[in-house]
C-alpha cells in the first residue's frame, strides 16, 4: 500500500510539473524553430493565442508570406536614458520564420554598430493579429509592437517603426530592403488574392478584422 500510494505521489507531482510548463525562453531551441517540431500546446501558453492564428485572413495571410525570409537594412533606436533622449544607429538583419501556415512564427533580429561590429543578436517570437499590428516577444522579455499604421510592406521593402510596450519608453524606426539569401523567391504562386498590393497605413491602407481597405480621404 505505501508504495501504490508513492507512485500516485509521484504521479501528482509530474502532472503538475507538466501543467506548470510556461513560455520559458530556453524552450524554444534551433530544433524547434527552424524544424518541424510544432504542437498547438507550445503556442497555448502565449497570452495573445487563439485558434484564428492558425486560420488568418486572406489579407493577413499575404501579409505574412511577406514577411517571412530575410530583411537587411538600418535602424534608428530613440529612447531615453537618465532622462535624456538618447538616438542610435545600427544595421540590422531580420530573418523571419512563419509556422503552420498561420499568423506566427520565430525569427531573429541581429544588429550591428554604424563601423559594422556586432552589437546584439536576439530571437523573438512574433504574430500579426486581425488589425495588422505585430507584436515581437524577444527572448530577453521585451515586448515591441509594428502598429499597422505606422508600416509600409511589400516583397521587397519593409519600412516603419516599432513602440514598446510594458512600459518601455522606446521607438525604433527602420527601413529594410528584402534578402534572398538563396531562399525561394517570393512570387504570385500558392498566394492569395491579396498578393501584389502594398499594406500599412503608410501605404494609404488600414486593416478592418483581417481586411484591407484603402483609406477614404
Amino acid at each position: 500500500m505505501q508504495n501504490l500510494k508513492s507512485y500516485k505521489a509521484l504521479a501528482v507531482l509530474a502532472m503538475v510539473s507538466l501543467l506548470s510548463i510556461s513560455c520559458d525562453n530556453d524552450y524554444w531551441d534551433n530544433n524547434y524553430w527552424y524544424g518541424d517540431n510544432w504542437y498547438y500546446s507550445d503556442w497555448n501558453c502565449y497570452g495573445w493565442w487563439n485558434n484564428g492564428y492558425d486560420d488568418p485572413s486572406d489579407d493577413v495571410k499575404t501579409m505574412v508570406s511577406y514577411f517571412q525570409g530575410d530583411w537587411t537594412g538600418t535602424l534608428i533606436a530613440n529612447y531615453k536614458e537618465k532622462g535624456e533622449v538618447v538616438r542610435d544607429s545600427f544595421y540590422v538583419d531580420y530573418d523571419f520564420k512563419r509556422i503552420n501556415n498561420g499568423s506566427y512564427g520565430r525569427g531573429e533580429e541581429i544588429t550591428y554598430k554604424m563601423d559594422k561590429t556586432l552589437y546584439k543578436n536576439r530571437k523573438f517570437t512574433w504574430h500579426i493579429d486581425e488589425n495588422g499590428d505585430t507584436y515581437l516577444q524577444f527572448d530577453d522579455n521585451v515586448l515591441m509592437v509594428i502598429y499597422y499604421s505606422k508600416m509600409y510592406l511589400s516583397t521587397r521593402v519593409f519600412q516603419g517603426s516599432m513602440d514598446g510596450l510594458n512600459g518601455l519608453s522606446e521607438e525604433d524606426d527602420f527601413d529594410l530592403a528584402y534578402v534572398n539569401n538563396g531562399n525561394e523567391a517570393k512570387s504570385a504562386t500558392g498566394m492569395t488574392e491579396g498578393y501584389g498590393r502594398s499594406y500599412g497605413g503608410l501605404a494609404n491602407t488600414v486593416m478592418v478584422k483581417g481586411i484591407a481597405m484603402s483609406k477614404i480621404n
